[in-house]
């Protein structure tokens, strides 16, 4: 998704990504139930290649959507943007919830946004919480590294 970006423009990219992990998961299931390709996705146990000359099995199955750029702004569009782009249909939201962990992670900075808060509005908040999905926010202050 990303390969036009250096290592360096990479590590400086604000993130937002929808996650699914569970033991049992299958890759294939997820695409098709959420109508959308993943930015990357694994099964449970296999061999893969963290970086390189080092190789790691997975520790669970997991798919993840995410959702990349340069801009320090709002991260609510983000949020928006990912989930225009999977199914907006609650019952398979329901089949995916009940078998498996769902989580829209942020990679926040507090100089971003609004003056070091970061705030996600009701309607936000209301579309993650129809699809039984939890917010993982991890927050930096980027001044102090």
């Amino acid at each position: 998704m990303n390969d036009d970006l250096t290592d360096e423009e990479l590590e400086q990219t604000r993130q937002v990504m929808l996650a699914v992990t569970g033991d049992k998961l299958d890759p294939d299931e997820i695409t098709k139930l959420l109508g959308a390709k993943p930015t990357f996705a694994c099964r449970k146990g296999v061999k893969r290649e963290m970086f390189p000359g080092a190789e790691t099995e997975q520790p669970t199955g997991v798919w993840h959507l995410e959702v990349r750029d340069m801009e320090r702004s709002l991260y609510e569009p983000k949020v928006h943007k990912v989930l225009d782009l999977v199914t907006d249909d609650l019952a398979r939201w329901k089949k995916i919830t009940s078998r498996f962990e769902v989580v829209m992670f942020v990679d926040a900075d507090i100089t971003d946004d609004e003056g070091g808060f970061f705030r996600l509005t009701p309607r936000t908040m209301g579309r993650l919480a129809e699809r039984g999905i939890s917010l993982l926010a991890e927050v930096e202050d980027e001044e102090d590294e």
